[in-house]
């Protein structure tokens, strides 16, 4: 009896191809994606790096040319001042320091109308005020009228209304009607007016000389520094902001 053979088939190399292909295909897509996706992210932080980089130097290079400028303008100021001219030019603006309210000489009722401006209730008047007096009590004195928020707690925004209204360079109990600024004639008279008019109705215990030497100068309205100027002597810059 012959027994006959049964051949096993078994699948040919060529047939496996296709669905292998495929799946290296789809492998290497996802790869390629993968990859631009990973490359374009590496690329976007690079660019924000860079733009960052180019805004900072920037912004360094426009400080240091208003530092410069701020510099130029003072020495300018010192030169006319010392020989009793004006200004140059219209937005620039000399103030004796004298028309303005020294925070560390001024009288205790001038503080006290002074940080009654600086702040919306009593009680946060009181707070801020008992605050400085405190500090004040330990020998120390402000170099800079920016320095006040920091040791009284009262909002950083009230230092646009302090260079407009204060200073740390007269060395008055009180103010120089005759050379004070607007602003510190209606604070320390509570009233409204021109110049002329609210210079008559200062108490006289506010009223103090001017000082003729120390000016704050400001250029555009905006505080730039102070310079010591007396006609006749040497002069120098006080501070430069």
């Amino acid at each position: 009896m012959i027994s006959k053979s049964r051949s096993i088939r078994y699948p040919s190399a060529m047939s496996q191809t296709p669905w292998k292909a495929k799946n290296r295909a789809g492998f290497a897509l996802v790869t390629v994606l993968f990859s631009l996706a990973v490359l374009t992210v590496l690329l976007a932080v690079a660019s924000e790096r860079t733009m960052t980089r180019l805004q900072e130097a920037s912004l360094d290079r426009q400080v240091a040319l208003t530092g410069h400028t701020n510099r130029d303008t003072l020495r300018l100021s010192m030169a006319l001042l010392t020989n009793n001219q004006p200004p140059a030019t219209e937005d620039i603006r000399f103030q004796d320091v004298g028309g303005l309210i020294d925070l560390n000489t001024a009288s205790p009722d001038l503080l006290e109308l002074l940080f009654d401006d600086l702040t919306e209730t009593s009680a946060d008047r009181d707070a801020a005020l008992r605050a400085y007096r405190d500090w004040r009590r330990l020998g120390r004195r402000l170099i800079r009228v920016e320095d006040l928020p920091r040791i009284t707690g009262l909002p950083w925004q009230v230092t646009t209304r302090l260079h407009q209204i204060a200073t740390v360079q007269s060395g008055r109990t009180g103010i120089a009607p005759d050379v004070a600024p607007l602003a510190v004639l209606e604070l320390v008279t509570s009233q409204t007016g021109t110049r002329d008019q609210l210079s008559e109705l200062v108490a006289p215990a506010f009223s103090t000389p001017p000082s003729n030497a120390n000016y704050v100068i400001y250029r555009d309205g905006r505080l730039i520094g102070a310079v010591h100027a007396p006609q006749g002597g040497t002069p120098r810059i006080l501070s430069s902001q």
